[in-house]
């Protein structure tokens, strides 16, 4: 029950240093906890699908945060040689199958081009303070948060389709 209040958390300390939810959103920091997210989820379709449910204990993108707390930009490069194969090979033959996953692995996929798309440009500080870590961490737990209003459990959507959010 509690683990649902964390995002809360840290986005009320951010606010306390004068970080505005406005702003931290929209840093490389933030999206690259998020990347880090749709890299679990990814994972963990993976799992059910090929190793017909065994999720393992350390998903793919949970397993970075240690080392993007130090050093993001590394942890970006490695996550990005670990998501090629066998994850991301599978969700491309996987996104357009009617399967249980189907849908599932191409919104994935759309989420990690469009993570990957907002990173692309973008200077990882060299050093780390503790404000970019609540903010990193706070992009990873936030991801694929159910919206009070409409359920929807992935609130950057509001209803839109692929195309019309990117």
């Amino acid at each position: 029950k509690m683990l649902h209040m964390l995002p809360t958390l840290y986005g009320l300390l951010l606010h306390k240093k004068g970080i505005r939810k406005e702003d931290y959103m929209t840093e490389c920091i933030f999206n690259l906890g998020r990347l880090f997210a749709v890299a679990d989820r990814l994972h963990i379709l993976y799992s059910q699908d090929v190793r017909q449910g065994d999720i393992p204990l350390r998903l793919i993108g949970n397993d970075q945060i240690s080392l993007a707390l130090q050093n993001p930009q590394e942890a970006f490069v490695a996550l990005g040689k670990r998501l090629m194969h066998p994850y991301i090979s599978w969700a491309k033959r996987s996104q357009n199958e009617a399967t249980p996953f189907g849908k599932e692995v191409g919104w994935c996929l759309w989420d990690m081009k469009k993570h990957t798309q907002l990173l692309a440009d973008e200077v990882f500080p060299e050093e780390i303070n503790d404000a970019d870590r609540a903010k990193l961490i706070l992009g990873y737990l936030s991801y694929g948060a159910k919206s009070k209003d409409s359920g929807d459990e992935n609130p950057e959507n509001n209803g839109k389709n692929k195309e019309e959010t990117l």
